[in-house]
């Protein structure tokens, strides 16, 4: 049941939106807000920023697969719209810095101080649905005094602990190898593409049928989440349809990757296959192989990298799911001056890490270009 009414919207109320602090006021600015947002609410189809007729509406809307979840949803919609003012207040202060920290003002968290309205906070069984109006001139005048250097410098902090929040703005931004590659590593686990079982026995095990066909569903739910969503979902099938996969990649202007393997089956072929862009099963070996010891030996030594490369392609058979084993077959190859290869390795060391590894990340800039990673690569130019 909608709980949009004007007794709501004329309530003097304090809203938080997590660190954000926004204010209620005035009755006829209230309704006045109510009528504009009625007038465009059939355009305002996801969450995003809308301006009309002197206002500025931050709409958050949420989907609900477990009721139980509903008041969590709630807040968090409220904080997330918050964030969204704050960030487009961010994003409007970009003449008054360098043009090379224009694109990370989108990225910079922090509080905006506004006086607005709750115009809706709604569930209707499937979706919540939140929008919060402010003025335009309330608008302008919260966002005149913000540092925005300071801004600036908190955008590329927070892109570089974690790019996993930015998904949707890195993706708005062409920086989408980053954005596919931060949206695979949040999906839930148990969703992999890479499993102990090559492709080519999931018809004939029945075993594995349900296991699958739960892949399958899986795959089916990320596609929903588009843009990005399409391309992680045909990164999830792309042992299943390569042609796709290679094909949403192209269109999307998306690097594809070699690895360079030795081997014609086994868990590296399939990663090549997939071009670095895999998540692992849980049942996959993340321990460092024996063999690693004499890697490390190799490395520390200086010597036989060739040999090197060839002992950790090996390793990654033995426990591909180490980030260790794909950190230094990523040194190895780019070493070697295997710049593709290198940053394939690289995709999976990112994918791998147990948490966000900065590492990783400079990996990826270095063994990439400002063509195709091009929010990521200044952050780590010298």
């Amino acid at each position: 049941m909608k709980r949009y009414t004007d007794v709501l919207l004329l309530i003097f109320a304090f809203v938080l939106f997590g660190t954000q602090a926004v204010y209620a006021d005035g009755m006829s600015s209230a309704i006045q807000a109510s009528r504009v947002w009625k007038s465009i609410q059939n355009q305002a189809i996801e969450t995003g920023v809308y301006r009309q007729a002197g206002y500025v509406f931050a709409y958050v809307v949420k989907k609900v697969d477990d009721p139980a979840t509903l008041r969590v949803q709630e807040l968090q919609a409220q904080r997330e719209a918050g964030m969204l003012l704050f960030r487009e207040s961010a994003r409007e202060a970009a003449s008054r810095v360098p043009q090379k920290d224009v694109p990370y003002l989108g990225f910079a968290t922090g509080k905006l101080k506004v006086s607005g309205h709750v115009l809706l906070n709604d569930y209707d069984g499937h979706y919540v649905r939140y929008v919060f109006a402010v003025r335009q001139e309330d608008f302008d005048a919260a966002g005149a005094g913000q540092d925005v250097s300071l801004l600036a410098k908190q955008g590329r902090e927070s892109l570089l602990s974690d790019p996993s929040p930015h998904v949707a703005a890195l993706w708005k931004a062409g920086e989408k190898e980053l954005a596919l590659l931060s949206f695979l590593r949040s999906l839930p686990l148990g969703i992999a593409n890479i499993s102990p079982e090559p492709m080519s026995v999931r018809k004939s095990l029945p075993v594995l049928q349900k296991s699958w066909s739960l892949m399958d569903k899986a795959a089916g739910v990320v596609g929903e989440q588009k843009p990005v969503g399409k391309l992680a979902a045909n990164a999830l099938r792309c042992l299943e349809s390569p042609s796709a996969f290679n094909r949403e990649l192209k269109n999307e202007g998306v690097a594809a990757g070699r690895l360079g393997t030795p081997f014609a089956f086994g868990v590296t072929a399939r990663v090549e296959a997939c071009h670095g862009f895999v998540r692992m099963s849980g049942s996959m070996p993340r321990t460092e192989p024996p063999v690693m010891e004499r890697v490390k030996k190799l490395f520390a030594e200086g010597r036989d990298l060739d040999l090197a490369i060839e002992l950790l392609f090996s390793a990654a058979e033995q426990a591909p799911a180490s980030p260790v084993v794909w950190e230094y077959l990523y040194a190895a190859l780019s070493t070697a001056g295997r710049t593709e290869e290198a940053h394939t390795a690289a995709r999976v060391w990112f994918l791998n890490a147990s948490d966000v590894d900065r590492e990783a990340m400079e990996a990826l800039a270095s063994s990439s270009s400002e063509k195709h990673m091009p929010l990521l690569v200044p952050l780590f130019r010298n």
